[in-house]
């Protein structure tokens, strides 16, 4: 379904804005953790699962594919949940690879391998426009992935890393295939880079190593 259509305009609007107000409450709710027993703190989780999983068999906000993203790097474990809306399918074709567009938006939880603790926690909100290159093979369709997009982070500081400043920069790029009767499942290996490009010193940034899989409906 693509994005932008003059038709529905006030439909993928408030598409956008549903999976945004989800995402900030999801960001939120990671931040109430320091004072809660463990009770509630996985009260909270098994809600938050809960949803997500409903959200994902539904489909409530109409979004072409869902993912999640999970690995890490540099001392630092991420899992990352999110929606994908195609917005150009063909923009071109070159060398046998068609050249198509979609936006992301995603929430990620953040946990330090060095502190277990709630000090080596993070959360993260993104929003990213994304180039794919496809070519299709006959068991399955491989892809190309890359991005520049922007995030929010809760704390500017995780293990000895320091990012100066809450709003964040995302590049990405991933390789991955498309397997199924209508290519709907996909699996990948995903680089990410987040800094804020020296906006506000210190810029250390971080990069990520993650295993990406994802479902089309």
């Amino acid at each position: 379904m693509p994005l932008f259509v003059s038709k529905s305009d006030s439909e993928t609007r408030l598409k956008i804005i549903s999976v945004l107000i989800l995402l900030l409450l999801l960001f939120v709710s990671g931040q109430s953790q320091a004072g809660a027993t463990r009770y509630e703190s996985n009260a909270w989780k098994v809600a938050i699962a809960s949803s997500l999983s409903l959200l994902y068999i539904t489909n409530p906000l109409h979004a072409d594919r869902m993912f999640i993203d999970s690995g890490g790097g540099e001392s630092v474990y991420i899992l990352r949940a999110g929606a994908q809306w195609d917005w150009e399918e063909d923009i071109l074709e070159f060398l046998g690879f068609k050249l198509g567009a979609y936006l992301q938006a995603d929430y990620a939880k953040w946990q330090s391998t060095k502190d277990a603790s709630q000090e080596g926690a993070n959360n993260s909100i993104g929003f990213t426009p994304v180039f794919r290159f496809t070519r299709h093979m006959d068991l399955a369709t491989i892809y190309l992935d890359t991005s520049i997009g922007m995030a929010l982070v809760a704390t500017t500081q995780i293990n000895d890393s320091g990012f100066g400043s809450n709003f964040q920069f995302t590049d990405s790029l991933s390789v991955g295939a498309l397997f199924g009767a209508r290519r709907q499942w996909g699996v990948g290996y995903k680089f990410n880079h987040m800094s804020n490009n020296s906006i506000k010193l210190p810029n250390n940034g971080i990069n990520f190593h993650l295993l990406s899989i994802s479902y089309e409906y």
